[in-house]
């Protein structure tokens, strides 16, 4: 789970606000190999793919993130809206 928060912070440094689902998206297609542990991969002829939005997969990956974000926002980092799923920057400068 800490590579994914690293990751979440990484992206979140570069992109300082961003959707929860768009977040997923992006780190999910950049970074399988993170979601593999969780099982929030799927696999194709033995090779490792991003889940497709909306199975079972994905939604570990959502859920995987969500996490992530809920870390960075009790450490002060980022600002999660709910309501919106939208995710904000507010730590230092990167």
């Amino acid at each position: 789970m800490d590579r994914i928060v690293d990751a979440v912070t990484e992206y979140l440094c570069r992109h300082r606000s961003v959707g929860l689902l768009r977040l997923t998206l992006d780190l999910t297609r950049r970074r399988p190999e993170l979601f593999a542990e969780i099982g929030a991969v799927e696999v194709v002829r033995g090779v490792v793919t991003p889940p497709t939005p909306g199975t079972d997969a994905w939604w570990r990956a959502v859920a995987a993130v969500r996490e992530a974000v809920y870390t960075l926002r009790d450490k002060r980092l980022v600002q999660y809206v709910k309501e919106a799923e939208v995710v904000s920057w507010t730590g230092p400068p990167c």
